[in-house]
């Protein structure tokens, strides 16, 4: 994965949002305007926020769940989809990758599908759930 695209997952990865519960609308912390401040967080606070259930694993459901909190924090105009400019850090042909159906824009599906938000990046062993230790990995990783 090329290291704009890991930069903008960490950054997916460590924004801090509060989502609702199963079955109502996502929305964005008030508090959390810049995305730079989450740097701040812990990555033990991060997975926090993406264990939903407190099990000690990250499932595909929350962190689906997490990232379209991240996709409507990041889409400031409201409009449901992402431009060039509300995807900060990726090149041109990051965001054409994301852009599968090449409209200019990233929808949530297209968000939620790409590479760049796969737990697959981050479930180092391949047993379809992260673990705290999986995920600081990963963002160690995404740091370099």
């Amino acid at each position: 994965m090329p290291s704009a695209c890991m930069r903008l997952f960490a950054l997916v990865l460590a924004t801090p949002i509060l989502l609702c519960g199963a079955g109502t609308p996502v929305r964005a912390d008030s508090h959390a305007d810049d995305l730079l401040g989450a740097e701040d967080l812990t990555p033990e606070a991060i997975f926090a926020l993406m264990d939903k259930d407190g099990s000690g694993t990250v499932t595909s459901d929350e962190l689906r769940t997490y990232k379209m909190g991240i996709f409507f924090k990041l889409d400031r105009d409201r409009d449901g989809s992402l431009s060039r400019g509300e995807l900060p850090g990726l090149s041109d042909a990051e965001f054409q990758a994301m852009d599968r159906d090449g409209d200019g824009q990233v929808s949530g599906f297209e968000f939620n599908q790409s590479r760049v938000t796969a737990i697959e990046a981050m479930d180092l062993d391949g047993d379809g759930v992260v673990t705290l230790e999986e995920f600081k990995s990963y963002r160690s990783e995404a740091a370099k």
